[in-house]
């Protein structure tokens, strides 16, 4: 009968490295996931942060000009009721920039009672950026963390959203005048709704 082979003398010095090697790689392994597992983690909350810092300077500051002009506010929306359609000006967060979107929606009374729209329920909605000659501006203005003057961003921002939001909401107070309104816009809305495109399409 043969014998089994003896193990060699060198094969358990050689597992008990490899053991060592995998341990240590294990170790580092674990170290990095953790360290930059934590950076990726802090920099949603950052972004918030950024964001929240944002919504809350524009509110501020667009707040004043828009309760001037009748509007009232509700949480980061402001609503003007007309005798046909409420006008809805709306602070949207973005899941993308850290600033967030000045909308514009007037919802017509016609296709239901609704005092406080969001502006997801707004029969036409469109944004700031649309509608002024210069967006990128308007990003910068939005922007809590770009070094522009304080008195400066209330000034300019304010002017703009009086000069071109409040403009187009005004346009659009009556299903009879949107249409015509419309047609003398160069730029379309973001959005109008399907069941109301045939009264709202621009005629030209």
């Amino acid at each position: 009968m043969t014998e089994p082979l003896a193990p060699r003398p060198h094969m358990f010095p050689q597992r008990k490295t490899l053991v060592v090697r995998i341990g240590w790689a294990s170790i580092i392994a674990i170290w990095l996931l953790l360290l930059f597992g934590a950076s990726v983690t802090r920099a949603p909350a950052r972004s918030l942060e950024m964001e929240t810092d944002s919504i809350s300077m524009v509110a501020s500051l667009l707040d004043p000009a828009l309760k001037a002009r009748g509007f009232s506010r509700r949480g980061w929306n402001w609503y003007r009721d007309e005798s046909e359609s409420v006008l809805v000006v709306s602070l949207q967060p973005s899941s993308s920039w850290p600033f967030p979107f000045v909308n514009f929606g007037v919802h017509f009374k016609k296709y239901g009672a609704n005092a406080q729209p969001s502006i997801r329920q707004c029969e036409i909605w469109t944004r700031l950026e649309t509608l002024v000659p210069e967006p990128l501006r308007v990003d910068a203005l939005v922007d809590a963390s770009t070094p522009i003057a304080m008195d400066d961003r209330r000034t300019e921002l304010q002017g703009l959203v009086v000069e071109y939001g409040l403009t187009w909401l005004e346009g659009l107070t009556t299903l009879a005048e949107a249409p015509t309104f419309l047609a003398r816009q160069k730029q379309r809305p973001v959005f109008i709704a399907p069941g109301v495109r045939s009264e709202l399409e621009p005629r030209r």
